[in-house]
């Protein structure tokens, strides 16, 4: 069972020969899911569970499922520990998991009926997939060879040439999907070793404490590579607004673009010490545990060094406040600030009594968004509020509550695991929804507010269903049409061989988001929607979007990707955020946005000559333009020195 926490809350085990069982519930919104041996897992939401009074009369049906049954081996050698799953689609719910034993055998019970993907993963060999097909009551024998991959040796090193031991090696990219991410530890003099590495050219992030991180972009998995490491310089400075015995476990973090950073700890006096950060421009924050995080301070390190930072925790606002619904405490949830102009916000968890408390916010304009575990994670947005030093926000949540039916239009049988999606006509009436279908086709959406929206269908062997709808509203019963998939299959360029990569597809007249989908080395994408014209955008990292025009139905369609370059901008102004334009002949070819903290990287870049104007956040103010010339698989650095 799960809470309304989103957590679970009680498991158990019911031996019983006519059905009936009786389980603990905490009070309040819960979610039954149960499994049997050879029946698919049924899962009953909403559930409203009063202190002190029985529920009675739950009714779960479960259906039949089927078995997978087989054996891994790798040159004709059992392989155990292989975990396998099967799922219809990305987005499907995957069967309960199954490892294989010492002599490579392995049993999937409870699997959904239908077109499958079987997948086998285990660290340091390639990740196999097979289509599969599985009826109610019966086995389906899968055997599975895997591939140990390819390997990669190599040497991390210091400016000065001495080996670092320790240092973190992982591997990120290279196109197929098919290695779970390998990551390695380099010994006394050095070396390191990755196996189970996918075909193709690779790109390496190599971390150690006190250096600066390094990606080193096309790396050839047939020739050893040398990862050379700069020291980079330091940031000190002290943490204010705590006493001594609040400092205990507070960190100080650095982060300088694409998610790359450093932390330290802060000694009981409140001082710290940031080694291994980069020149530019950084960011420098403290975390406290329990989600208390102090003002952000933006630097510049020049030549390794930069002015003394502070960073104190009574400075910035505090707002504090309750969330009811009703007048009644909400809890199991969280609410979170975002500047309109780009403030720092921040977010806190909700308490047992609605209670919220947030720290360090600037002052200024903000969104709010409170979200509820338990209304299926629904978002309820609220008047913007405005921040001018530490106050009080109560926000007392109202909306309306869509109740929806999935059946089979031919049969009029409940359809488990749709996932339907409604999405707001304008940004006025809210933001997106998404709510999936439990054993009885049933699905609730809350916290609505009045207006138009637009809604979406996708599952497995069902033609997606858009349609709009207008809260408030009846009761939806939403009948799906079985369909055949159109296949859809991603091609690298370069090797002219089978690829991982995203399908997403939209209606060409409603421009609709209908279906998504991901392609493998092993499985195409199967993409289920009703005839008609299409747009689909195919993507994969470090390869160029591909835009095409997609008629259903179709044969099995090939999208052919060609590899992109990377910019990365090395940020020495003050600002956080910025707009990057890249300009053909005057004419602005891509328009991206990046930031000082989290993205300072643009990739799939199609290979060519750009002027890159790079502006502020809002286009108002340039810092500069600068001509860039982006090769495939290579990575060219932008200074933005103002």
């Amino acid at each position: 069972m799960t809470s309304a926490s989103g957590r679970p809350s009680t498991s158990s085990a019911i031996h019983s020969d006519d059905g009936t069982f009786t389980v603990q519930a905490v009070p309040g919104r819960t979610d039954l899911h149960v499994t049997a041996s050879g029946h698919v897992q049924a899962t009953l939401t909403g559930l409203n569970v009063e202190e002190g009074k029985p529920l009675t009369g739950v009714d779960v049906q479960m259906g039949k499922g089927g078995r997978v049954v087989g054996r891994v081996t790798s040159a004709g050698q059992p392989v155990e520990g292989v975990y396998l799953s099967a799922a219809a689609d990305p987005i499907a719910p995957r069967s309960a998991g199954a490892t294989s034993d010492p002599d490579g055998n392995y049993v999937l019970d409870g699997v959904e009926p239908g077109e499958l993907t079987l997948q086998a993963r285990k660290q340091g060999w390639l990740t196999k997939e097979k289509g599969i097909t599985t009826k109610a009551g019966e086995d389906v024998h899968v055997d599975l060879e895997l591939d140990h991959g390819g390997g990669l040796n190599g040497r991390v090193i210091d400016r000065n040439g001495h080996p670092l031991e320790g240092a973190r090696v992982l591997v990120r990219g290279g196109g197929n999907g098919r290695a779970i991410p390998a990551t390695s530890l380099t010994e006394a003099d050095g070396a390191f070793t990755l196996s189970g590495l996918q075909e193709g050219h690779l790109t390496l992030v190599t971390q150690h404490s006190g250096y600066v991180t390094a990606t080193t972009d096309d790396v050839d998995p047939a020739q050893s590579v040398t990862v050379t490491l700069d020291k980079g310089g330091s940031i000190t400075g002290r943490v204010t607004g705590l006493s001594e015995a609040e400092m205990n476990g507070v960190n100080v973090a650095a982060t300088y673009g694409s998610a790359a950073g450093t932390n330290a700890r802060v000694d009981s006096d409140g001082s710290f010490t940031i080694q291994g950060v980069p020149d530019g421009t950084v960011t420098v924050f403290a975390i406290k545990p329990q989600n208390r995080r102090s003002g952000s301070k933006t630097v510049t390190v020049t030549n390794g060094s930069a002015q003394f930072v502070e960073l104190d925790f009574a400075q910035g606002a505090t707002v504090s406040g309750r969330v009811t619904r009703e007048g009644k405490p909400v809890s199991g949830g969280s609410i979170s600030f975002a500047g309109t102009k780009g403030e720092q916000g921040g977010n806190a968890m909700l308490g047992p009594d609605g209670t919220y408390q947030i720290y360090g916010l600037q002052n200024g304009e903000f969104r709010v968004f409170i979200n509820l575990f338990a209304l299926n994670n629904a978002t309820s947005t609220v008047p913007n509020v405005t921040v001018a030093g530490t106050t009080t926000h109560d926000f007392d949540l109202t909306g309306r509550v869509l109740h929806g039916h999935v059946v089979d239009a031919s049969t009029g049988a409940p359809l488990s695991d749709v996932m339907v999606q409604l999405r707001p006509a304008s940004p006025a009436v809210g933001v997106s929804r998404q709510a999936t279908t439990d054993s009885d086709g049933r699905f609730t959406m809350d916290l609505l507010a009045d207006g138009q929206y637009h809604l979406v269908t996708q599952r497995a062997q069902y033609a997606a269903l858009q349609q709009d709808v207008n809260v408030p509203t009846q009761d939806l019963e939403l009948r799906l049409d079985t369909t055949s998939p159109t296949m859809v299959r991603v091609i690298d360029g370069a090797t002219g061989q089978p690829m991982a990569g995203d399908i997403s597809v939209a209606d060409a007249t409603s421009k609709a988001h209908l279906a998504f989908g991901r392609a493998t080395v092993d499985v195409g994408a199967r993409l289920f929607l009703p005839e008609g014209h299409y747009t689909m955008n195919v993507s994969a990292e470090g390869y160029t979007n591909a835009n095409l025009t997609l008629v259903v139905p179709s044969p099995e369609v090939q999208v052919t990707l060609q590899r992109g370059g990377t910019v990365t901008f090395h940020l020495h102004g003050t600002e956080t955020n910025y707009q990057v334009r890249f300009l053909v002949n005057g004419q602005s070819s891509r328009t991206d946005w990046i930031s000082a903290r989290i993205r300072n990287s643009i990739n799939g870049v199609v290979p060519g000559s750009y002027i890159v104007e790079v502006n502020s956040a809002d286009g108002k103010t340039p810092h500069g333009s600068y001509p860039v010339t982006v090769q495939a698989g290579q990575t060219v650095i932008v200074d933005v020195v103002n």
